[in-house]
């Protein structure tokens, strides 16, 4: 399982880079113990979304990120890093 070393960020600010034309921003999903983090890469620097009361927002299926990618950011292409992710432990 990959080890989440991002720095936490919080979804309005990742909303202002996103919203910055100046500023190239990549998404990934990164498999971690519960399903996938959200990571965004910003200067080559990982920012994971941060939930409200913190620690990293987990999403429990590929198709949950996406959705939550495509509604508020309008993204829909993004990388995927499974390295050590077992099938068995979450669905996709």
């Amino acid at each position: 399982m990959a080890i989440l070393n991002a720095k936490p960020m919080s979804l309005d600010t990742m909303l202002n880079y996103q919203n910055n034309p100046h500023v190239e921003v990549t998404y990934k999903a990164k498999a971690v113990a519960d399903g996938f983090a959200l990571v965004a890469m910003i200067s080559s620097l990982e920012n994971a979304l941060e939930r409200q009361r913190g620690g990293t927002r987990v999403f429990k299926t590929l198709n949950a990120l996406l959705s939550f990618l495509a509604s508020r950011f309008g993204v829909k292409r993004f990388v995927v890093e499974a390295d050590g992710w077992n099938p068995k432990q979450v669905e996709i």
